[in-house]
């Protein structure tokens, strides 16, 4: 959406690296925690230093004017709010840009993930993802845009990889996280909505529906391709009643953010524990069954805990059968 990604090679080393260029505006090129520009830096610096295997870096930067202008498709533009298409032919206009060399990785998670079938691999790649959505929360960063296309994969012979001092299988795949654009802290200097994000949300938020929900509806979305797993269903009293004692501990206040969250998690839990409802109230004939890489209650449990990315991820190395 904002910039270009280039392969590039240092001519002496023959070392690779990903260069980004993006325009910004030039009240982003002055250091300010205020800005997604500083942030994005700031964040990786801290977390490469502690974390260096979970987390992309950025080598070396470089703000300044420049001549290059990124288009944005009309497939893209199409997809934007008025507002967002006001930014943008805002940004388009900008003489400034930032230029970041970064470490890079094999492949993306989303190329990976929804091709595999071995509900051991899959259990034990979400561990990984868990880990670094509790690594960030740990540091009270809210990365806001973790999901299988924004973490990296990185091909590996190590077998292991130590979480919590037990051994977790890697199946030659070790995870990172990239592309740190919206990042938030309380650190930074934050506007009122962002302040809501970090209260109400983490970063497993996405990855519930984006490799919980997908995964576990994988037969359905497999057979019936067309039919629209994101369909709003109708959940009834009974069926409403019975959900709502699983996701009483996700309700913090009455504020619409809560609300909004409640209604996700609600609609999620009721297309997985009511999987047959699901699929006559959109049309199935021959049903299908769950992929449940993971229990029902784990499901719940994960809900549950919300709020408490470690205790999901020692419930879920819990479920691993690998000795340390």
């Amino acid at each position: 959406m904002h910039g270009t990604v280039y392969l590039v090679e240092d001519l002496l080393t023959k070392n690779k690296y990903s260069m980004k260029i993006e325009q910004v505006f030039k009240k982003d090129i002055k250091e300010s925690l205020k800005s997604p520009l500083w942030r994005e830096i700031e964040f990786s610096d801290t977390m490469t230093s502690k974390y260096p295997n979970q987390f992309m870096k950025i080598i070396k930067y470089e703000n300044k004017k420049c001549d290059y202008k990124h288009n944005l498709s009309d497939e893209r533009i199409k997809s934007l709010h008025k507002n967002q298409i006001r930014y943008y032919d805002k940004l388009s206009k900008s003489m400034y840009c930032s230029i970041k060399i970064m470490s890079i990785v094999d492949d993306i998670l989303h190329n990976i993930i929804y091709k595999l079938n071995d509900k051991k691999i899959i259990l034990d790649l979400y561990i990984q993802v868990i880990y670094i959505s509790y690594l960030i929360n740990k540091e009270g960063y809210f990365h806001r845009d973790l999901h299988p296309k924004n973490i990296g994969v990185i091909y590996t012979k190590d077998k292991f990889i130590s979480i919590f001092n037990k051994n977790i299988l890697t199946h030659g795949y070790l995870l990172q996280a990239i592309d740190y654009g919206l990042v938030i802290h309380n650190k930074y200097i934050l506007e009122k909505w962002e302040h809501k994000a970090l209260k109400y949300d983490n970063d497993i938020y996405q990855n519930i529906y984006k490799i919980i929900l997908k995964i576990m509806l994988k037969n359905l979305i497999d057979k019936y391709p067309d039919k629209n797993i994101n369909e709003i269903v109708n959940i009834s009293k009974d069926d409403s009643k019975y959900l709502d004692k699983y996701l009483n501990k996700i309700k913090i206040d009455n504020s619409k953010w809560n609300k909004d969250n409640y209604k996700y998690f609600q609609e999620m839990l009721y297309k997985i524990i009511f999987f047959d409802k699901f699929q006559d109230q959109i049309g199935i004939i021959n049903k299908v069954k769950l992929f449940d890489f993971i229990s029902i209650d784990s499901v719940i449990y994960i809900i549950e805990n919300f709020y408490n990315i470690e205790n999901i991820l020692n419930h879920l190395i819990d479920l691993t059968r690998v000795n340390i």
